[in-house]
């Protein structure tokens, strides 16, 4: 999994996640139908409202798009807050699946059309001017 946070201000946040399938697993398409049940049954669980999604085709892939408007939603433990969120999960390939999440109130960006502009490419293995820290970590945190 790759994982991309950009913050172009101090309220909100845009993530870009990668995550590359293992070759003998399920595949992007299987893999995105779990996850839409999943996410689906966590979000009634939490009690997001005004919630909107639909599946659809995306570049000739399954892909799931959603929002939801700024909310403070009540919990057992008080209440919890929760920014104007859009999002596009959408699988690249048959072993590839990218998600794409907008959070925050004053991202005014043509979201779609930024979306449909992005292309994933390789990772550079070597350090760069845009990301001088690369490093592996195991599954303790460790460097690998």
């Amino acid at each position: 999994m790759y994982k991309l946070e950009m913050a172009p201000n101090d309220e909100d946040l845009i993530t870009i996640t990668v995550i590359e399938l293992p070759p003998n697993g399920v595949s992007s398409g299987g893999w995105l139908k779990t996850f839409i049940s999943s996410h689906l049954k966590l979000l009634q669980e939490i009690g997001i409202g005004d919630h909107k999604y639909s599946t659809m085709d995306f570049r000739g892939y399954s892909a799931y798009q959603e929002s939801f408007p700024a909310q403070t939603v009540s919990t057992t433990n008080g209440s919890a807050q929760y920014p104007a969120s859009r999002a596009l999960t959408y699988a690249l390939d048959e072993r590839t699946v990218v998600t794409v999440v907008a959070m925050g109130d004053k991202i005014n960006v043509p979201y779609q059309e930024i979306l449909d502009t992005i292309e994933v490419t390789e990772a550079s293995t070597k350090p760069t001017k845009y990301a001088p820290y690369i490093s592996t970590t195991n599954g303790n945190g460790s460097k690998a």
